[in-house]
């Protein structure tokens, strides 16, 4: 038994001036898995390039690259472009972390490297400028105790889902065109499209492990999943 605490710390989104690209844009769009910024500029497109010259020109980034290659991360970038239908999700539902390590694939997360200040980028273009599908974040930093024998995300879902209930926790939901900021130990979660459209996806992580530098090939949609990892 461990007890982890989450401290759910979000910055406030950069308008990064995105509304600007049309459905064909997010539709032709490549898509990276695990990319190195280099990668990305050559083979991303109009969208990825435009958020990759954001980010050039923001004025922590040199300094968070410097923070990070010297802890032995590396930017990690990844894309996705999907069609979704109202109610269908864009990713496995579940509140969760991004890039906690694993032993392997198949290990659960390793909540114990949480408390290291490792940052990710968040960014989604859509074709409804009400959006189609945003992230939800937990605002409310929060401590829990996770039992070795059950799945990490699993737990934290249903730990979530009763703050939520109850009224212990807030969430916030992020907006299209917007940069976002937050660190490893912020807990959040894919939710379903609130209509009909395209939605493109964008996160840099620094990650532990080098880029693979690969093009996707496809992604799914989720459709009435059961929530948790």
């Amino acid at each position: 038994m461990q007890k982890i605490k989450f401290r759910n710390c979000i910055d406030a989104g950069l308008d990064v001036d995105t509304d600007k690209f049309s459905t064909d844009d997010i539709i032709n769009e490549p898509m990276l898995f695990s990319s190195s910024m280099e990668f990305a500029r050559k083979n991303g497109g109009k969208i990825t390039n435009t958020l990759l010259d954001k980010l050039d020109n923001l004025f922590f980034w040199d300094e968070y690259e410097i923070y990070h290659s010297e802890k032995g991360y590396v930017p990690v970038i990844d894309t996705k472009v999907v069609m979704l239908m109202k109610d269908q999700y864009p990713c496995i539902p579940g509140w969760h972390c991004d890039g906690v390590p694993r032993e392997d694939k198949h290990s659960q997360p390793n909540m114990n490297l949480l408390n290291e200040d490792i940052y990710h980028l968040l960014c989604t273009v859509s074709d409804n400028e009400k959006g189609v599908s945003n992230t939800k974040f937990v605002k409310t930093p929060f401590s829990m105790k996770l039992n070795d024998n059950e799945k990490v995300w699993g737990q934290v879902n249903k730990k979530v889902e009763e703050y939520i209930k109850d009224g212990s926790i807030e969430t916030m939901e992020t907006k299209d065109n917007m940069l976002y900021l937050f660190r490893r130990d912020s807990i959040h979660s894919g939710q379903p499209a609130k209509r009909n459209g395209w939605r493109f996806f964008f996160r840099l992580s620094f990650y532990h492990t080098p880029p693979k530098n690969e093009i996707r090939k496809q992604v799914q949609v989720y459709a009435n999943p059961n929530k948790g990892w």
